[in-house]
């Protein structure tokens, strides 16, 4: 059975990064075993890296690595991309919350061997009263 890495770049996510791992955490997938949750810290000053630490002790899938200077998003992700061990990469956003197991249903296409990647479309969740909310909606 093929394995799954999730990997997810934060920086400054104390707020949300709690809810955020426990809800991929949460998820199951079908076709695939689920290895790990990879988490890049790029430059992290608050306690983002405390918090997911805290999480790893609870769960072994989940694994910290520490950017100790705030590099691009690109940066974080090539480092993702070199330390996941699954045999499939899923990239989420640090302030997704997938809820019913959506994220399990990303990789399932690629059991097709003419399908290479795949993505999903995250649907907002805040108000549409403000200007960027409404913009965010509108895309």
């Amino acid at each position: 059975m093929p394995t799954v890495s999730i990997g997810m770049c934060v920086h400054n996510e104390e707020r949300s990064i709690r809810e955020s791992l426990s809800s991929i955490s949460s998820q199951s997938f079908n076709d695939f075993k689920f290895k790990e949750i990879l988490v890049v810290s790029s430059g992290s000053i608050d306690l983002t890296d405390a918090l997911v630490e805290d999480l790893v002790s609870n769960d072994s899938r989940v694994r910290l690595v520490v950017q100790e200077w705030r590099e691009d998003n690109s940066s974080a992700v090539n480092l993702i991309m070199k330390e996941a061990k699954g045999d499939v990469l899923v990239l989420v956003n640090e302030d997704n919350q997938p809820t019913d197991m959506k994220v399990s249903i990303l990789p399932a296409p690629l059991l097709n061997k003419k399908v290479g990647s795949g993505g999903g479309h995250p649907i907002p969740v805040n108000t549409d009263k403000t200007f960027v909310a409404f913009t965010v909606r509108m895309l």
